[in-house]
């Protein structure tokens, strides 16, 4: 006679941590549906296996799904596009703006955010106002 308890997972798959999915909660089709929004606007061609590529899912197909919201994104897949090194802010300011109810500290984040673009244009117009005087441009 074993003296081992009883698994409660005894007959069941239980799914890693890479595996389990958002699509239990309501956020997780927003966020899903932002998902797709953002990659078809990045990739308006050959949007599935862009997608498929930045996001980590290994074929095109899983792609297709997560576009045609029959799948849920993975917390795997958010993570890799938020940490996408060219498109990765855009991702995560669809996911964000998916969310109920916005994050308090999102606003200010996103006012940051702007600052910083805001101040990256005027130093790129400065640039061009000094080379317009010194003669280089016409």
């Amino acid at each position: 006679m074993s003296t081992r308890a009883a698994s409660p997972t005894r007959g069941r798959t239980v799914k890693s941590h890479r595996e389990m999915r958002f699509g239990r909660f309501r956020n997780a089709i927003r966020s899903t549906a932002a998902i797709a929004r953002t990659a078809r606007e990045i990739w308006p061609d050959q949007t599935a296996p862009e997608l498929a590529w930045a996001g980590g899912l290994g074929s095109a197909r899983g792609a297709e799904l997560l576009l045609a919201g029959k799948t849920a994104a993975s917390a795997e897949t958010i993570l890799t596009l938020i940490f996408h090194p060219v498109h990765g802010r855009r991702f995560l300011v669809a996911v964000m703006a998916a969310a109920d109810p916005v994050p308090p500290y999102w606003r200010e984040l996103l006012k940051q955010f702007e600052l910083s673009e805001t101040r990256a244009q005027l130093r790129a117009l400065n640039k061009r106002l000094v080379r317009l005087e010194e003669g280089e441009e016409a």
